[in-house]
């Protein structure tokens, strides 16, 4: 099984490391509790430095299925509540609207709040605390609109998740992911670093030295390597780093939960559950998204979701089993294997999850890479988790990643469906 994968892996991805396009390519798949790495290109191509399993790559949107994590973990131990109205915690939200939203429908991102930071033309500022909260306090719905009735992808409204968690905890948002989520799973290589007056994250020079440079699509680097973008301008606003290493120890926890509290292990999987169907084939967890298609249900968190599209899943090469994998952190600019749904705004709520968590054959894959893509402003480099949910086989998951430094957004084209029909690829358990 491991061969066909590494066969997968060689015909998908190593083709799009060339010598004539920078960067590079790091891979982590996790099946039957083997790990196996894949490993292209530099990390920094003017000092040669190879990519490698503990490369640091800038997790962008990634982030968010951690702090749903903290918001499921919360609910499981009593210390909130997901219908908990957003003032309980945050008073200084009385805008009509807002106040009526709920920790919960920040999670799910149907709030029905889409700030100016979410969609172009994207802002030329950066926004203070307290700007932030007014421009949640001002917002207004369109007709028909109303907490918890329709599907918005929203970055500003987990950076307000952000500001509630640490109000609920009296703690910053990076201890809290330290002490709740990454020590006790053991992902020694990931934080969350502020970001320096230069705009570029706080680290030490040794791991400093291990993230990768981020490059344009014409080859040029973007930046220093630890290079951050936020909109907004208050601690624990930044982006996470990770390796592949640290996002396999993740998609192991997610897929088995064997070694972690049980409490961690049932908030891992409470965040996958499908809370809101979008249609007859999408739907929303906490961070994460479902894809219902005629033999598998793939719950997957894409890079910012291609957004601001409603839906954006990963193209499928193969079947795929039920599993939580962190897809990849990439060091350059390409795309491929993208489909989105071009809907800003899609409602119907779920009624019953379908997402078969405890289906017995579980297997996940992550996939890095840094250049770029179609990312929301502010995630300088990122990456994709994916759970798979079947019992048969896995399906190694590609998806696109990268920067949007030039802060602009495009709907995919054809440049980025080339994956889109590659539904062959078959490794079975």
């Amino acid at each position: 099984m491991i061969a066909q994968m590494r066969d997968i892996v060689a015909n998908e991805l190593a083709p799009t490391m060339t010598p004539d396009q920078p960067g590079g390519l790091a891979a982590a798949l996790y099946a039957g509790r083997h790990v196996e790495f894949f490993n292209y290109g530099f990390a920094d191509d003017a000092t040669r430095r190879p990519v490698t399993p503990d490369t640091l790559f800038n997790l962008g949107s990634l982030r968010k299925p951690f702090e749903a994590t903290l918001v499921a973990l919360g609910s499981l131990r009593s210390e909130l509540r997901l219908d908990d109205a957003l003032p309980k915690y945050l008073p200084e939200l009385t805008g009509d609207y807002v106040r009526r939203v709920t920790v919960g429908q920040l999670a799910t991102h149907t709030s029905g709040i889409l700030l100016s930071t979410d969609h172009p033309p994207w802002p030329n500022d950066s926004f203070s605390r307290a700007q932030f909260i007014d421009m949640f306090n001002a917002w207004e719905p369109q007709a028909g609109e109303a907490p918890g009735k329709q599907r918005i992808y929203s970055h500003a409204c987990y950076v307000l998740l952000q500001l509630v968690l640490e109000r609920c905890y009296g703690a910053p948002i990076a201890t809290l992911f330290e002490q709740r989520i990454l020590g006790p799973i053991g992902m020694n290589a990931t934080s969350l670093p502020e970001r320096g007056e230069d705009n570029r994250a706080v680290m030490d020079a040794a791991r400093m030295q291990r993230v990768v440079q981020g490059y344009s699509d014409q080859g040029m680097a973007i930046g220093p390597p630890g290079n951050q973008q936020s909109y907004f301008d208050f601690p624990g606003a930044g982006q996470m780093f990770s390796s592949a290493r640290d996002l396999a120890t993740f998609v192991a926890a997610c897929v088995d939960g064997r070694s972690v509290d049980p409490h961690l292990r049932e908030a891992l999987r409470m965040t996958q559950r499908e809370t809101f169907r979008v249609d007859g084939k999408f739907g929303q967890g906490m961070a994460w998204e479902t894809v219902h298609l005629p033999d598998a249900t793939i719950v997957d968190k894409p890079a910012a979701s291609t957004m601001p599209p409603a839906i954006s899943a990963s193209s499928l090469s193969g079947r795929s089993a039920s599993s939580c994998s962190p897809i990849a952190a990439n060091t350059r600019t390409r795309s491929f294997a993208t489909r989105s749904c071009p809907r800003w705004r899609s409602s119907s709520p779920r009624t019953e999850p379908s997402l078969a968590t405890e289906s017995p054959g579980r297997a996940g894959a992550f996939r890095a890479r840094s250049g770029t893509g179609c990312s929301v402003p502010g995630d300088d480099r990122s990456a994709e988790l994916v759970v798979h949910a079947d019992a048969h086989d896995v399906r190694l998951e590609i998806d696109r990643v990268g920067v949007d430094v030039a802060r602009k957004w495009r709907r995919p084209g054809k440049a980025d469906q080339i994956g889109a029909g590659r539904r062959d690829a078959t490794v079975q358990l």
